[in-house]
């Protein structure tokens, strides 16, 4: 879909670095929240989208932490979005930042005051959430900056600039720093994946350069630092690379299947058949109260009517576990996020990275379909790439296999 027409307008809660108070600006007669706009849409965990418009409105550079809101109003071609920022360097920003008739830090008589969450539930603690948030984040950045230095220090490639901040979002934390010999990658993520920086060193002596070593790894942080990959393959590789990529990630598949034992003892989640059927009935529960959580909008959580079609969509789901099952196609790697960004052209082929891994199975297929560009590929060619070749994405390289199981609309 083309951003042609398209806006982004972005309000900001820009906390302050170690009060919990926020900046606003006095517009129309009313202290607001500060806001940026910019032509086309804008990926939210991509600081580099988003803050340059933020560093024009304060004068000095910033640290994104988290969305807080986001929604598209496709019939104005509007996107908006409410984000969490602090300003940098530290320290805290003095009263009245950045100059008169400016921004600046309210501090009510009594106490500060603090930012509210538009459509949030509850009272004091749920309001304090983004300054409590932003508080949080910014210690944890210090302290991940701090040891990306000594870890690097440690092994002799001393940093010799700041880190850049290059991806932010609930899912994982990526910075860039620079080395006398390149460019350097921390990255810290999210507990509902693998520990990423043990896996990845595990996956690098089982596969070679296909799955690159980290430099440094926190192991009870659940941090890493890997070397400069190269330029990725990108979302505008032509469907030919597109096929290489599904074909290279093919083969690893099929070199790693009959290896589950190493691969879980690496630390890749065990998510085969057998252990989705015995959970899928034990997810029930956990669905019914997350919705109860505080803070939980129920605008965007899940219907009434959708949580009836959880249970009773179980057994296709357990009926289609037992069919592929019969199939006998060995259990394999599977990298839980195959896109073209997360691909690197290396010195002896596609190196892959970015993974939340399991040793999934069966390995009938490279990806799924929709995780990699094969629908955008069938859409856009409009005629021009003949089925039988998009089809080839998703057909997997060894001819002995068995077919690729039918389970209706269980299908790739």
């Amino acid at each position: 879909m083309s951003d042609d027409g398209w806006r982004a307008r972005i309000r900001w809660v820009v906390a302050h670095p170690t009060e919990p108070t926020v900046l606003l600006e006095r517009r129309d007669g009313a202290l607001r929240l500060p806001g940026t706009e910019r032509p086309g849409r804008v990926w939210t965990a991509e600081p580099g989208q988003v803050l340059p418009g933020l560093r024009d409105l304060l004068g000095t550079d910033a640290l994104l932490l988290r969305c807080l809101d986001k929604h598209e109003e496709p019939s104005a071609q509007l996107q908006r979005a409410t984000l969490l920022a602090v300003p940098r360097p530290w320290p805290a920003c003095p009263t009245g930042w950045p100059g008169p008739g400016g921004p600046s830090w309210p501090a009510p008589p009594g106490g500060h005051r603090r930012p509210g969450r538009p459509g949030g539930r509850g009272a004091g603690g749920e309001r304090d959430r983004p300054a409590r948030s932003a508080l949080d984040g910014t210690r944890l950045v210090r302290r991940a900056e701090r040891w990306l230095h000594e870890a690097m220090a440690a092994i002799g490639r001393p940093l010799t600039g700041p880190a850049e901040q290059m991806q932010v979002w609930d899912l994982s934390c990526v910075l860039r720093a620079p080395t006398a010999a390149g460019h350097v990658w921390f990255k810290a993520v999210s507990p509902l994946f693998v520990n990423e920086g043990l896996v990845m060193g595990a996956l690098a002596g089982l596969f070679g350069d296909r799955g690159p070593a980290p430099v440094a790894v926190d192991a009870e942080q659940g941090w890493m630092v890997l070397d400069d990959l190269g330029q990725e393959v990108g979302w505008e590789a032509p469907l030919e690379v597109v096929e290489e990529v599904v074909g290279a990630f093919a083969r690893l598949q099929v070199e790693a299947a009959g290896q589950a034992d190493r691969l879980l003892a690496a630390g890749c989640h065990d998510r085969r058949l057998d252990w989705l059927a015995a959970q899928a009935w034990e997810w029930l529960p956990a669905i019914e109260a997350t919705g109860k959580l505080a803070g939980i909008d129920d605008a965007t959580w899940l219907s009434q009517d959708e949580l009836a079609a959880v249970p009773a969509a179980l057994p296709e789901v357990l009926a289609c576990c037992e069919e592929l099952a019969g199939h006998a196609v060995p259990p394999s790697i599977v990298h839980g996020d195959l896109h073209l960004g997360n691909v690197a052209r290396g010195p002896a082929g596609y190196r892959f990275f970015g993974p939340c891994l399991g040793a999934g199975g069966p390995a009938r297929g490279p990806v799924p379909r929709g995780q990699l560009p094969v629908a955008r590929a069938r859409d856009d060619a409009a005629g021009r790439v003949p089925h039988g070749r998009v089809d080839r994405l998703v057909a997997a390289p060894d001819a002995g296999r068995p077919a690729r199981p039918k389970l209706g609309t269980a299908g790739p």
